[in-house]
């Protein structure tokens, strides 16, 4: 699964302001003209990020994934 986090380069305890200032400095890296890709990787991370609601169940899920992972 991906890290929406590590895409858009902040913390996992990020506030809103910072998600959409992490959003913007990744479109300013990859445009989407030129980062066709990329782009709907880093517009997912913030679509899933700026809602509180889709955030809850996106960390919940990442973190049961990512234990299962160690075992």
């Amino acid at each position: 699964m991906k890290n929406y986090y590590e895409i858009l380069n902040v913390n996992k305890d990020a506030n809103q302001e910072e998600i959409k200032s992490g959003y913007k400095k990744m479109l300013r890296k990859y445009p989407p003209e030129k980062e066709q890709e990329k782009y709907k990787e880093i517009r997912e991370a913030y679509d899933t990020l700026k809602d509180e609601k889709s955030r809850k169940n996106y960390d919940a899920y990442f973190h049961h994934e990512n234990k299962n992972f160690r075992r």
